[in-house]
C-alpha cells in the first residue's frame, strides 16, 4: 500500500517505472496500479482483493495506491500514472466533461453511505443556517452529499451556510468535536466515533434515497480497448473480492484495521457489517446516479443533464462476466 501526500504524481511515476523496469514483459501486461482516494469502509473490495491476492487468482496483480481525494486520483489516471481508480464517480464525470477519455466499468455502491452529523447544540437542520459545514474537497463525494442533503432541507449550500474544505472523515470529525465546524457528513468507521462523542445524526443519506456513484472503478477508454482481457480478469477479481469479504468477516476486519489504522473493534465490526450488507453482489452502474450528478452540473454546463450515460460508462466488460455465469457461480 502506497500512501501519497505530496508530489503524488511524481512518486507514482517513479513507482511505475521502477516496477516495470524490473518486471518481465508478461508481468507488465497483468499488473495494475489502482488509486483510491479515501479511507472509509467502501474501499474494502479493493483492499480485500489485494491483501488476499484474489485478483492474482485471475492473472492480475493489483497494487492499491492511496492518493488523497478522488479528484487527485483521477488526475493520476488521466496522466497514465495508474491504470484504474476506485473513487467517487463525480471526479470521473467532471473529467469526462472536460475532455478526458475515461469510462466507469463498475460501481460497488450506488448510494451515499453517509450520515449528516451536527455539532453539539445542533438539534435540527434549521439550526445549521449561518453555520460552517465541512467537506473533504469541493467537487468530491462529501461535497455532493452535503449539497444534496441541504437541498432536501430547503437550505442552499452557497447562501445559507459556509462550506469549507476541511479534510478526510477523521479530520472533519475532530473539527466537529472542537466546534470549528457545525456540521458534516461522515461514513463508517468515523460514524461510530461520532456516536460515541454523543453527536446527533440529522439524516441518514441512504434513507433519503439519494442516488450517487459513490465507489466507481474507472479506467481510460484507450487502455481498456488495448487491455480488454486484463480488465475482464480484473473485474472477476473485483466481484470475487466482494463475495469473499461478505463471507470472511474476521479477515475483512483485519484488512480494514490495517488500511485505516483503527484499533477500536466496535468501529471495525460495525463498518464491515454495514458495507458487507450495502455492497451488491454485482457492482453494476446505476444510471440514476450518473444522471443525478449531471443534474447538479446543469448551471455550469447547460444541457449536460441530457448527455447519454454511456458517455461516462462502459457496461461491456461487466456484462461479459455476468453472461458467462461467473458471478452466479460464486454464490452457488
Amino acid at each position: 500500500m502506497e500512501v501519497i501526500n505530496r508530489g503524488y504524481l511524481g512518486t507514482v511515476l517513479v513507482l511505475v517505472l521502477s516496477f516495470f523496469a524490473l518486471a518481465p514483459a508478461k508481468a507488465q501486461e497483468s499488473t495494475m496500479l489502482v488509486a483510491y482516494g479515501g479511507l472509509a469502509g467502501f474501499q474494502l473490495p479493493l483492499w480485500f482483493g489485494a491483501e488476499k491476492k484474489v485478483f492474482d487468482r485471475y492473472g492480475v496483480h493489483v497494487i492499491p495506491v492511496f492518493i488523497p481525494s478522488g479528484s487527485n486520483a483521477v488526475k493520476a489516471l488521466v496522466s497514465g500514472d495508474v491504470q484504474a481508480t476506485q473513487t467517487s464517480g463525480s471526479g470521473t464525470i467532471n473529467a469526462v466533461i472536460n475532455g478526458a477519455d475515461l469510462a466507469i466499468i463498475a460501481i460497488s455502491l450506488n448510494v451515499l453511505p453517509y450520515n449528516f452529523i451536527g455539532a453539539k447544540g445542533i438539534e435540527k437542520p434549521e439550526d445549521l443556517k449561518g453555520k460552517k459545514i465541512g467537506v473533504l474537497n469541493f467537487g468530491g463525494v462529501s461535497d455532493y452529499a452535503t449539497t444534496m442533503t441541504l437541498k432536501r432541507w430547503g437550505l442552499d449550500s452557497h447562501r445559507d451556510v459556509t462550506v469549507l474544505q476541511v479534510g478526510n472523515d477523521p479530520t472533519r470529525l475532530a473539527a466537529l468535536v472542537s466546534g470549528s465546524i457545525q456540521g458534516t457528513v461522515l461514513a463508517y468507521p468515523a460514524l461510530v466515533r461520532a456516536e460515541n462523542f454523543g453527536l446527533k445524526t440529522l439524516a441518514n443519506l441512504v434513507e433519503l434515497g439519494i442516488k450517487y456513484p459513490a465507489n466507481a472503478v474507472t479506467v481510460k477508454r484507450a487502455w481498456l480497448r488495448e487491455n480488454r482481457n486484463v480488465v475482464e480478469r480484473f473485474l472477476k477479481g473485483f466481484v470475487a473480492s466482494i463475495h469473499s469479504m461478505k463471507n470472511q468477516e474476521e479477515e475483512s476486519i483485519r484488512i480494514l484495521a490495517k488500511y485505516t489504522r483503527i484499533e477500536d473493534r466496535e468501529s471495525l465490526v460495525k463498518t464491515v457489517r454495514y458495507f458487507n450488507a450495502a455492497t451488491p453482489r454485482v457492482p453494476r452502474v446505476d444510471p440514476g446516479g450518473i444522471e443525478a450528478v449531471l443534474g447538479t452540473l446543469e448551471k455550469s454546463f447547460p444541457g449536460i443533464s441530457r448527455r447519454p450515460v454511456n458517455d461516462f460508462v462502459d457496461y461491456a466488460p461487466l456484462n461479459a462476466i455476468e453472461r458467462s455465469g461467473f458471478i452466479e457461480g460464486l454464490y452457488r
